[in-house]
């Protein structure tokens, strides 16, 4: 039997079923004995706990009681959350490792006072950092070759 007739046999128990419902469980017991079997293990626990839960006596009248419950918990103020260096530490640390990776994978500039040489080879850049170079590429699409020649004459 699986769990939602399990519940459906609780809720039947408790009354919380619409007639429709109650009326296909009634029938569903009548037809099924491992259901039935279940169903009076429900009856047996519910009788025994209502029989011997103890009476709970409140030391002031229910309605001053709740009243009073209520008072506090509208009175205080809604606590600030407080931050600990190791909720920080779980934000900060992953966010500086990203940054480092970041900055040691991004291109760096020429050197200062280093002349560059670029040139445009189908959609790549390629970039020389020597001083008075040229670069010259030929790309042939018939044999599939590129040829990059960096001239530092």
């Amino acid at each position: 039997m699986n769990i939602d007739s399990q519940l459906k046999l609780q809720a039947y128990l408790d009354g919380e079923l619409k007639a429709g419902q109650t009326r296909q469980v009634a029938e569903w017991l009548d037809k099924d004995p491992e259901a039935r079997a279940l169903f009076a293990e429900l009856q047996h626990t519910t009788t025994i706990m209502t029989g011997n839960e103890p009476p709970v006596k409140l030391p002031v009248p229910g309605e001053f009681f709740w009243a009073r419950i209520e008072r506090e918990i509208t009175a205080r103020p809604s606590p600030r959350p407080r931050y600990s260096w190791a909720q920080w530490w779980r934000v900060l640390l992953p966010l500086g490792a990203v940054g480092l990776l970041v900055a040691l994978l991004l291109p760096r500039d020429a050197a200062p006072g280093k002349a560059s040489s670029v040139a445009t080879l189908k959609g790549m850049e390629v970039e020389t950092y020597l001083p008075n170079s040229q670069v010259i590429t030929f790309r042939s699409e018939s044999e599939g070759v590129s040829f990059v020649w960096v001239d530092t004459r």
